[in-house]
């Protein structure tokens, strides 16, 4: 079976879609994950479909912080969770293994104490879990 390969990155608001492109094609990447993403969805899009065996889609969703791409339709990507730091996604691809994917952009330790951290970890642990 197949395996699908991912590339989670957060970009800091820097404007990479021509490396993110490149290291997605380098690596056969399927999905594209990226957090803190300030360059627009039509740029990236550009960037990634600008080979000619690309096919790159943008896979909407509620969180403000987390965008994905993927290599195929969105509709084999669909989200079972969203709010504006975390998308839990199950992933249905023909002829593969269904996975549930989880990508969180957790806050600062700068703004949120050990605790704080860690009690935001155990509700994602259960939400995941669900």
């Amino acid at each position: 079976m197949p395996s699908t390969k991912f590339l989670f990155w957060n970009i800091n608001g820097k404007p990479l879609a021509d490396l993110v492109a490149d290291l997605a094609h380098a690596h056969g990447v399927e999905v594209i994950i990226l957090a803190e993403c300030k360059t627009t969805i039509r740029d990236l899009l550009i960037a990634l479909n600008q080979q000619p065996t690309a096919g790159f889609h943008f896979c909407a969703g509620l969180s403000s912080a987390i965008t994905f791409f993927s290599g195929f339709s969105s509709a084999f990507l669909t989200p079972v969770f969203e709010s504006e730091r975390v998308a839990i996604r199950r992933s249905t691809l023909p002829a593969r293994s269904e996975l549930i994917l989880a990508a969180v952009h957790l806050p600062s330790k700068l703004y949120w104490s050990d605790d704080s951290q860690a009690q935001e970890c155990t509700e994602l642990a259960r939400r995941i879990a669900a």
